[in-house]
């Protein structure tokens, strides 16, 4: 299991905290897991450790359109 961290951009709701940890085995599951809390986010920046110990991040728009909404 990985730990992506996402770090919020943009507007956060009175009360949110701006980083949000998540544990899942991809990062396209830590996204589906981690959009239903978005709310109105419209970019997410994610960082995380890989396996063999290499950081990354990445900037994701939001949100996600899945496989299926795409091609109808």
């Amino acid at each position: 299991m990985i730990n992506y961290t996402f770090v919020k951009h943009g507007p956060i709701a009175k009360g949110d905290s701006a980083v949000v940890e998540i544990e899942a085995m991809s990062l396209k599951k830590a996204l589906n897991s981690f959009q239903t809390k978005a709310g109105n986010l419209k970019e997410v920046l994610v960082e995380w450790i890989s396996r063999k110990g290499n950081p990354s991040s990445k900037l994701i728009k939001l949100p996600i359109k899945k496989r299926k909404n795409k091609y109808g």
